[in-house]
């Protein structure tokens, strides 16, 4: 199967979940988190979440209630690397230009994650990644490097895939979470 099979065929399945499944499955998936993952002293950067993406919502309350310093990405064109910047949950944001997807205002202060939730359409238990096709989280995550640097892919146990097509250019995940388990990758950082 190619990409964009892939990403139809999971985005169909994922797009089916109701609102009390996809409720459910925001809860469990924020509670797998925080029993596994140590974010104190993390800059963590989080999506804002799209359509039937597994919402972050519960994950970023829970985070700012532990102190954590949390990052919203923002797109600069569909070229460039993400910048990320500051956020609180009820700080005010925008519609940001790729999908109007909610953003930190331009003035708010950017930051560095240390720790990156990644959204995805796919993933495997070995940390490949299949994002949306437009590079962003691969591009960005080069530029950054992966030294000191925690890549946790977040999503819907049913978005769990055997095996993926991969590039180079992927960026292989630390950490899969989801609604029904923690995996901790073979990679390496």
């Amino acid at each position: 199967m190619t990409k964009s099979s892939i990403r139809a065929h999971i985005l169909s399945k994922r797009d089916r979940l109701n609102q009390q499944e996809q409720e459910k499955a925001a809860h469990a998936a924020c509670d797998n988190f925080i029993r596994t993952i140590n974010s104190q002293g993390h800059k963590v950067a989080v999506y804002w979440p799209i359509g039937s993406e597994l919402d972050t919502m519960p994950l970023m309350d829970e985070l700012n209630r532990k102190h954590v310093h949390l990052l919203l990405p923002s797109i600069i064109d569909k070229h460039s690397e993400l910048v990320f910047r500051r956020y609180k949950p009820g700080d005010k944001l925008v519609p940001g230009a790729y999908h109007n997807i909610p953003e930190p205002l331009a003035s708010t202060q950017t930051d560095t994650p240390t720790l990156i939730i990644c959204p995805l359409v796919g993933c495997t238990k070995h940390g490949d990644r299949l994002g949306y096709g437009g590079g962003f989280y691969d591009r960005t995550i080069e530029k950054i490097g992966r030294k000191n640097l925690l890549l946790i892919g977040y999503c819907h146990h049913m978005q769990l895939c055997k095996s993926l097509p991969t590039l180079d250019h992927d960026q292989t995940l630390d950490y899969v979470i989801t609604d029904h388990s923690v995996i901790q990758t073979n990679h390496e950082t």
